[in-house]
């Protein structure tokens, strides 16, 4: 009698983590990573939404069921064929043996030394931390101000130092109303306490010495340059081609930054621009369009490239990715970093681009 009223039975498991390692009980059913956070695991993460590939796991034995299609997730058709699943995107369903990397995000203060308000209402922001702080090109740390719940995510502009960078540099893009984009273009300034937890994400590739081609929309050059930085340091050989997108010639903010890397890498650097919004009656004489149209089979057979970086918005990264795959590139060799606009999903994703 009133049977409608007895709570359904749950079957529990038990979750390992490595062999010999930490052993949790979770519910089927359960979100993989939520449940082993609530359980006081420090698993590896950030968006939990699926984008930024931080909570990258093996199944080593045992079922997960995936709440997304992992093949438009960040994870690569080897890691795929291996075993790898977003544990933000897994669910339980049986005992699981799992193997995923301890998390070696740190924590920093620091105080801005430079502040630099560039066209398009970009802040070129460079802080001092207390403590050098190790990352990988490509990679992005949390910011906020000093004693402030309101962070983002922001990636590193910097070539990344062997014993770790006293000095880090940042390209926020105002967002009008913005909880922390539009209060730092407002009162950023040097002296200011800041505080950085990271880094978080991966841009893989190890092969230093192939060339390479970099789409950036935006202050999704911030990584590119980390990454072109970093290569050019490690290899004599090694070319890029940047393509850069933008929405009119009055916001572009790179114009000094790419020349000056130009200078630095002593030709081995080549960019080029191209306006998705700008009138048809202005004298711009250069591109037009959307970066994707730069992405062609000539411009790849001279470029030479082996490998592609893009990084920007989600739809920017999903049609870039789609048209290399379109020549003929395997996904394996395409390496992306998608932002989410402030507020996606309520949570904190790389806004690199706020």
């Amino acid at each position: 009698m009133f049977s409608w009223f007895k709570r359904k039975k749950t079957i529990a498991f038990q979750v390992q983590i490595g062999e010999g390692g930490q052993i949790i009980d979770l519910q089927q059913g359960d979100n993989l990573l939520a449940a082993a956070l609530e359980r006081g695991v420090a698993y590896p993460h950030n968006c939990r939404v699926g984008t930024c590939g931080h909570c990258k796991t093996k199944v080593l034995s045992g079922k997960v069921k995936p709440m997304m299609d992992f093949a438009l997730s960040p994870l690569t058709a080897q890691e795929l064929k291996e075993g790898y699943v977003l544990a933000c995107q897994s669910k339980v369903q049986s005992d699981l043996l799992i193997s995923v990397k301890t998390d070696t995000t740190e924590h920093r203060t620091g105080k801005i030394s430079s502040v630099q308000r560039l066209p398009g209402e970009v802040l070129a922001l460079k802080l001092e931390l207390d403590l050098p702080l190790k990352f990988e090109a490509g990679q992005y740390a949390n910011m906020s101000l000093q004693d402030s719940h309101v962070s983002r995510s922001y990636s590193f502009a910097d070539e990344p130092l062997v014993k770790g960078n006293n000095k880090v540099s940042f390209l926020i893009r105002r967002i009008p109303g913005g909880a922390f984009s539009d209060l730092m273009w407002q009162t950023a300034a040097p002296g200011m306490s800041m505080s950085l937890t990271g880094p978080y994400g991966s841009m893989g590739a190890a092969n230093v010495d192939v060339n390479s081609v970099c789409i950036a929309g935006g202050t999704g050059l911030a990584p590119v340059l980390s990454i072109v930085l970093d290569r050019l340091k490690k290899s004599s050989s090694a070319r890029f081609t940047i393509l850069f997108g933008m929405g009119r010639k009055e916001e572009n903010f790179a114009h000094e930054i790419l020349e000056e890397l130009s200078i630095f890498s002593a030709g081995r650097v080549q960019t080029k621009l191209i306006l998705s919004d700008e009138p048809l009656e202005s004298n711009w004489s250069g591109n037009r369009g959307l970066v994707t149209d730069l992405l062609t089979k000539e411009l790849m057979d001279t470029a030479l490239a082996k490998t592609a970086f893009v990084c920007g918005s989600t739809p920017m990264v999903k049609a870039c990715r789609d048209q290399l795959i379109s020549l003929g590139w395997e996904d394996k060799n395409i390496y992306t970093d998608a932002f989410l606009p402030s507020g996606a999903a309520n949570l904190s994703i790389n806004q690199s681009n706020l």
